[in-house]
């Protein structure tokens, strides 16, 4: 009976932890659906390629005791499992960073002289400032999670003869990264699509000098802000002529229990108008509010949720997100 090992990165997400994870697995049943299933339920999912090597009863003695009771409890039982965590990775996300939301753009507009547009019957765009409207559309959401979405992903890369898809946007995958990026747009363009029809209905009943939208990123961390800003550009360049221009802000937290890094991304795009420029250096003025505010009462505000490998599996492969551990900063200090 051949044993095989199956080496790859695997994320705990209850205890906020990467392994690096050892499934030792007989050989008919080391399929790459058995061995998803098993990572889950050892409680470490898969969200890396696969190291898939023949291992022998000999080298596992030769190696470490504990590797050889592994390799004998999967002759026994068909698999066993292995799995080496950094001991500096407990308690994860102690720290936290603010997350923004439209009342924070409301403040700001109105401390510009804008307005709230009152709700009515038809939907209308969010602010007002000086002849320009606003339709503000947050996306807080990650796509990965959604199950027709990961039905969509495994359709594009159906053909790919592989055992394990990357799903990092800025992976090269030829004609098939420019579907999943279609793909990814689709959810942008469908909230612009949404702020247009807004803003039509409104430009019905009042005088309006430009229109745009404010897009936030809150949620979806998996889609970089480079790629997200030139998605929007061409959204702005070739499927609208309602929408001139957008104000965009994305916001990205990793933690590993002792550093957090949160990076903010602001920038307009399209035909801006001088009079809502000044919105950007208000935008990072706040920025630096929120996060001192955080540390001196950190219940008072919204808080985000930390980037985290996503993994899932679907028509016989593994497909995987992973924005990488972030190396702990007292190791450097330790080695010193």
């Amino acid at each position: 009976m051949k044993i095989f090992s199956v080496i790859f990165e695997g994320y705990n997400i209850e205890r906020n932890q990467y392994a690096k994870c050892f499934l030792l697995v007989q050989e008919q049943l080391c399929t790459t659906a058995y061995c998803y299933d098993r990572s889950v339920e050892f409680e470490y999912p898969i969200c890396s390629e696969l190291d898939v090597q023949h291992i022998t009863e000999d080298f596992c003695a030769e190696t470490h005791d504990h590797l050889l009771d592994s390799y004998n409890i999967a002759k026994e039982t068909g698999c066993s499992f292995i799995c080496f965590v950094d001991p500096l990775q407990d308690k994860r996300d102690f720290f936290n960073a603010p997350r923004f939301n439209e009342s924070d753009f409301e403040n700001l507009i109105s401390d510009m002289g804008g307005k709230k547009v009152p709700e009515i019957d038809v939907k209308t765009p969010d602010f007002f400032l000086d002849g320009i409207v606003m339709e503000l559309k947050d996306i807080q959401e990650e796509s990965l999670f959604d199950n027709e979405r990961r039905k969509t992903i495994a359709k594009i890369f159906g053909d790919l003869e592989m055992h394990t898809v990357n799903l990092d946007p800025k992976t090269d995958l030829g004609e098939l990264t420019l579907k999943y990026h279609a793909q990814i747009r689709n959810t942008i363009q469908n909230q612009v699509k949404k702020a247009s029809n807004q803003i039509k209905s409104y430009k019905e009943t009042n005088h309006v000098e430009s229109a745009g939208v404010i897009l936030l990123n809150t949620g979806m961390f998996s889609l970089p802000d480079e790629l997200f800003r030139s998605m929007i550009t061409h959204i702005l360049t070739h499927q609208t002529k309602t929408v001139e221009f957008a104000f965009v802000f994305s916001q990205v937290m990793q933690a590993n229990g002792f550093d957090t890094v949160a990076n903010f991304y602001c920038d307009f795009i399209g035909k801006v108008p001088e009079k809502i420029k000044p919105l950007k250096d208000k935008v990072w003025n706040l920025v630096e509010s929120k996060m001192t505010e955080l540390i001196l009462s950190p219940d008072k505000n919204l808080k985000m949720s930390s980037q985290h490998p996503i993994s899932f599996f679907a028509d016989h492969k593994i497909f995987y997100w992973n924005p990488g551990y972030l190396p702990d900063s007292r190791r450097n200090h330790t080695d010193n």
